[in-house]
């Protein structure tokens, strides 16, 4: 059998186990399940798109997955929230530098309009919401410097993402804004359910949000190296 094949079945086997496991059993099984997720999609990625995937974006599997494995395990060690953290925030900006090729060079100010600061300064005023919530739950000072340096991170991911869509409209482009937001809005949901409510339909959002962001990333990366593998051969 094809190792294509085989890699996409377990992958799905591996989604609904993992859903199954949240919904119809115990929310704690996840931690056996969901750190298998990324590895086997990884593994039919390079094996459909072998020498597509960038270093970068090696990078930002890497940071993903690690944020998402010590997130699983910080009730048990307190410390693995930190790491946790500070993976997401590495997983942020190397997002954003992603997309850093198509805004170099360019005079930014001219696509900087005013929708695109309306819709900023509404991402912004929704962060400070949540980042006042959280810091109301947390009195340790170095949690809360980690958490306002992943909400800055997270802002540069945003307005990174902004920018780009006006640059050019295109299917990469749209990936990348998508895939960003919703990984932006699945982290900021995760950390309400942490920190203020815990609700089903918010870890349902969240979860959808989180497995969607990570595939439009990696659709716009595979788009982007198809695109750059045709000028080459152009």
């Amino acid at each position: 059998m094809n190792i294509k094949i085989i890699l996409f079945t377990l992958l799905n086997v591996a989604l609904i186990i993992y859903f199954g496991a949240s919904y119809l059993y115990d929310a704690k099984y996840v931690i056996y399940t969901k750190p298998a997720i990324i590895p086997i999609f990884m593994l039919y990625a390079f094996a459909k798109n072998r020498g597509k995937l960038s270093q970068n974006y090696s990078f930002f599997v890497a940071f993903f997955y690690l944020g998402e494995t010590f997130l699983l395990h910080h009730e048990s060690q307190p410390i693995l929230y930190v790491l946790a953290l500070t993976f997401y925030f590495l997983s942020y900006l190397t997002v954003a530098i992603l997309a850093f090729p198509y805004l170099k060079n360019l005079k930014l100010l001219n696509y900087v309009k005013t929708n695109t600061i309306f819709i900023f300064i509404l991402i912004c005023c929704f962060l400070g919401i949540v980042i006042s919530i959280i810091f109301k739950n947390i009195s340790i000072i170095y949690l809360n410097l980690i958490i306002l340096l992943n909400a800055i991170a997270a802002l540069i991911l945003i307005i990174t993402a902004l920018i780009y869509l006006r640059i050019e409209f295109t299917k990469k482009s749209i990936y990348y804004f998508f895939g960003s937001f919703s990984i932006f809005f699945s982290d900021t949901i995760s950390a309400l359910i942490v920190y203020f409510l815990d609700d089903i339909v918010l870890n349902f959002t969240e979860r959808i949000l989180h497995f969607l962001g990570f595939f439009l990333i990696y659709l716009f990366q595979v788009q982007n190296r198809e695109i750059q593998a045709d000028n080459d051969f152009a």
